[in-house]
């Protein structure tokens, strides 16, 4: 019973450091797209989208380098 509490709070504390970092990523992506020369077709969220896409498909990359 202790080592599933042990094991639980690794993995919450562990999604709690990816999602805060991802935050932080898409905060500094969504200032440095505010002063780029974006589409008005895309808007802002648009190409934010798209970007977060591609950042998620180069983090997929990595997936396969790390096994567990």
């Amino acid at each position: 019973m202790k080592q599933m509490l042990k094991t639980w709070l690794f993995l919450l504390t562990m999604s709690l450091i990816v999602s805060a970092s991802l935050t932080a990523i898409s905060a500094g992506l969504r200032e440095r797209l505010r002063f780029s020369n974006v589409p008005p077709v895309l808007g802002q969220t648009g190409i934010v989208m798209i970007v977060t896409g591609i950042m998620a498909m180069a983090f997929i990359g990595f997936a396969g380098m790390i096994s567990l």
